[in-house]
């Protein structure tokens, strides 16, 4: 398997791996794994590096909602007529207390 399949498969599975853990899992010198990162990320082989965050230990009591709304529009109105008067969330207060609906809802 060739230098730069290994190294890419050891930063796939853990961006955070160091170079000399690197360089000791594939049995070669820390300078020339320093180096083949280092062209990849200059070539645009390696393009960054991602963090993962667990929702569940970031998000304070957020939870999100898909609600689908069929509707007809009004003749010589459209759709505008018809979301002020049945989609009225342009106070942050109604917003606010309907997403505290839809929460309650979501979780049971």
């Amino acid at each position: 398997m060739p230098l730069r399949t290994k190294i890419l498969e050891i930063l796939e599975k853990d961006a955070r791996t160091t170079v000399t853990d690197i360089a000791v899992m594939i049995g070669e010198e820390e300078e020339k794994v320093r180096y083949e990162i280092q062209s990849m990320e200059e070539d645009g082989t390696i393009l960054g590096y991602k963090t993962i965050i667990n929702p569940e230990r970031t998000m304070e009591d957020k939870v999100g909602c898909l609600i689908e709304v069929s509707i007809q529009p009004e003749r010589g109105f459209g759709f505008d007529k018809v979301a002020e008067r049945d989609l009225p969330l342009s106070g942050s207060a109604i917003r606010l207390s309907r997403v505290r609906r839809l929460r309650s809802a979501c979780r049971h």
